[in-house]
């Protein structure tokens, strides 16, 4: 990671933010994977066009977020990439379907992060 100009600037920036040496920082980013900490569903009613907030965090940064939305079987009724906010822990996906009222779903979450960890958390 560190032999890439553009990739050693981000984890030069990380370390001096918290006071580490950058390779301790990489060694540290390699062995732990991103965390989702919270699938917000409170905009959420089954229709289009509406936001699904997730939280998310890493060692360094997360790199993309993506949500699947199930079915009660498990079939993906819509899947797409999250958008990252303003703050760098803050997700937003927006919603493409309209589900018949009632429909019971699952918010399936996954995070990805430099060295390409994937976490994957899902929400009733």
């Amino acid at each position: 990671m560190l032999a890439d100009p553009a990739t050693k600037v981000v984890y030069e920036a990380a370390a001096k933010g918290k006071g580490i040496p950058v390779f301790a920082l990489t060694i540290a980013d390699f062995f732990n994977e991103p965390t989702v900490e919270e699938i917000d569903l409170s905009a959420y009613s089954g229709q289009s066009g509406e936001t699904i907030r997730i939280r998310a965090r890493d060692d360094v940064e997360v790199t993309g977020v993506a949500a699947n939305i199930r079915d009660p079987n498990g079939a993906v009724l819509e899947h797409g990439p999250a958008v990252r906010g303003v703050n760098d822990t803050i997700w937003t996906y927006t919603t493409t379907a309209n589900l018949p009222t009632g429909q019971a779903v699952s918010i399936e979450v996954t995070t990805t992060d430099r060295p390409g960890h994937k976490t994957t958390k899902a929400q009733a």
